[in-house]
């Protein structure tokens, strides 16, 4: 057998079709930069909550939720990939594993992303523009290069789209309840995924327009396929929830905490807002130039040739970016959600300029890959050599005593997972009494002869300075030094570095 197959190496190789290696070569490309400029830590302090709480899944047996919204879609995926860590390794991390979700999702994403515009326009050409410009957008790419989850939310999301399409040439109920599975997953994760609902009903319905009248068929709006994707959506949802719901006292308890969370967590201010502008200003830097005159001739050709095609992207942009764009503070990862429709149109701007002239289609795509690349590379490249939230950790913990306590917020988190540090927080509220008392623990600590230490950013958040006033009467603050660092909000388009001080309270004579 083996002489055969020795005679006949043809039988040995693997054949590729042309679109299997597009696909491969897409998900690796994606892969690859991400891995090269992979963040020297996590990033955010809400994706150090997460990494805490699927570590402490592991070590309890007991299922949890992060940060506010709870994110269980995220929590459980990673959670996979964490346990078959600690399985085959031993590793007691969830950091790689949490990095390697974001990485594998972002790849999948792009690649769905292609698969779903060449089954929609039958164009090659769009199909792998509209890839290549999502994935190298410099949102996108910013924010995939540490942990967080919105790139595993918007893959559970464009499967739930892939299978839409899948039902609608197979017409299975199997297609349509998996399809259910992975929007509730998505909504799981990040709770404004729900109106992707709109233009996943869009997809499915499949209106068309005859003699000014717009059509869907019959078998379209049966009650029993909607239930074979409704129940599955909701059951996986709250299933994820459950433990958060039955410990809230029952359903509607949970969605009206929901609510209060949301409101008071986004701040949204109408349709109108001032906030309108600045979430301009974040899809402009992170199209480039070109790439935002693109989208403009994109959407003009689009609803020209691509008209239905055009209506679905609408229906899936103007609902999220009304409502992200214009949140009291907007941030530039939240419109990650719509950057795949937005790239579709970016690719439209290209086609009509490839049906011109190839060569000037094919330049416009890359100079706008280049142009988005060349926005985050200084970002990501700095990230990659120094990240700021856990190099600062590392200092302070070469500047303090083992048993000693830092007085810090955010930067906390990471002070206590890198460095095993004890933190502490100050109250927050200006009651006397309360910071009488903080004042008495300060002074317990110093009695067992345990030094204090307190973060620049461990003072802030402080009513009328009271606590500071209150620490100044009681101690000596000297100052340490200071260590670069870096603000982790509103840092996807830019760099936000500053020097983050390092204070020690020594107790007054």
């Amino acid at each position: 057998m083996f002489i055969k197959l020795m005679k006949n190496p043809s039988i040995m190789k693997l054949k590729l079709s042309k679109e299997q290696l597009i696909l491969i070569g897409l998900f690796l490309l994606v892969i690859i930069v991400r891995i090269i400029f992979k963040n020297g830590s996590v990033f955010h302090w809400d994706t150090l909550k997460d990494v805490l709480v699927i570590e402490d899944i592991l070590k309890t047996g007991e299922f949890q939720y992060s940060y506010a919204y709870g994110a269980p879609g995220m929590i459980a995926f990673v959670f996979v990939f964490y346990w078959l860590h600690n399985l085959f390794t031993g590793a007691l991390s969830a950091e790689g594993a949490y990095f390697f979700a974001t990485f594998l999702t972002a790849g999948l994403s792009t690649v769905l992303l292609y698969i779903i515009t060449k089954k929609i326009t039958k164009d090659k050409f769009i199909s792998i523009s509209s890839a290549l410009i999502f994935s190298f957008n410099t949102i996108f790419l910013s924010a995939t290069t540490y942990p967080k989850t919105h790139s595993i939310a918007l893959f559970f999301t464009l499967m739930s789209f892939y299978l839409i399409f899948l039902h609608y040439n197979k017409k299975s109920a199997w297609l349509l309840a998996l399809s259910g599975v992975f929007f509730g997953l998505s909504v799981a994760v990040r709770i404004l995924n729900i109106l992707m609902f709109l233009p996943i009903l869009y997809i499915y319905l499949n209106p068309r327009k005859e003699k000014s009248i717009i059509k869907i068929k019959k078998s379209k709006l049966s009650i029993k396929n909607f239930l074979y994707f409704a129940i599955p959506a909701l059951l996986t949802w709250y299933l994820l929830f459950y433990k958060k719901i039955k410990e809230l006292g029952g359903f509607w308890n949970y969605l009206n905490s929901l609510f209060i969370e949301q409101g008071a967590a986004v701040g949204w201010q109408g349709f109108f807002s001032s906030s309108l502008k600045t979430s301009l200003s974040y899809l402009y830097t992170s199209m480039s130039l070109l790439g935002s005159i693109l989208l403009l001739v994109g959407i003009w050709y689009g609803f020209k040739k691509y008209k239905k095609i055009s209506i679905l992207l609408a229906i899936w942009i103007i609902p999220l970016f009304l409502y992200f764009g214009n949140i009291s503070l907007p941030q530039a990862r939240f419109f990650i959600i719509i950057l795949p429709a937005l790239s579709i149109f970016i690719a439209f701007g290209s086609k009509y300029i490839y049906n011109k002239n190839k060569l000037l289609g094919i330049l416009a795509v890359l100079i706008v890959v280049l142009s988005t690349f060349s926005i985050a590379y200084p970002i990501i490249k700095y990230r990659h050599d120094y990240s700021g939230p856990k190099e600062f950790a590392s200092w302070v913990v070469e500047s303090t005593e083992e048993n000693s306590v830092v007085i810090t917020n955010d930067a906390g988190w990471f002070i206590e997972y890198y460095g095993n540090r004890t933190i502490i927080t100050h109250p927050r509220s200006g009651n006397d009494m309360e910071i009488q008392e903080f004042i008495e623990e300060l002074k317990n600590y110093t009695e067992n002869n345990i030094e204090i230490y307190a973060t620049q950013e461990g003072l802030a958040l402080d009513p009328g300075q009271k606590v500071l006033i209150a620490i100044d009467n009681n101690f000596d603050i000297e100052i340490v030094g200071e260590k670069e660092t870096e603000i982790y909000q509103y840092s996807e388009l830019e760099l936000r570095k500053y020097d983050e001080k390092l204070f020690h309270l020594v107790p007054k004579n």
